[in-house]
């Protein structure tokens, strides 16, 4: 379950990172194919580190006040 619902969390995260580095929206430059690539890549990265601390967390509830110090 906690696999659906992080891939249900990525599909909006995605298609706003992509949509402000495709059209260039707060400042960005538009960059067009490349900024759905890099949208998509950064989430790629994001995400398994998010839900490694997340586990990490959740094994060691301890960590937690370590992190948000």
């Amino acid at each position: 379950m906690q696999v659906l619902n992080g891939f249900l969390m990525e599909i909006p995260v995605n298609v706003v990172i992509s949509v402000v580095l495709i059209y260039g929206y707060f400042g960005l430059p538009a960059m067009g194919l490349a900024g759905a690539a890099l949208g998509s890549l950064a989430l790629l990265v994001a995400l398994p580190l998010a839900s490694a601390m997340a586990g990490l967390v959740e094994d060691h509830p301890e960590m937690l006040s370590r992190l948000t110090k």
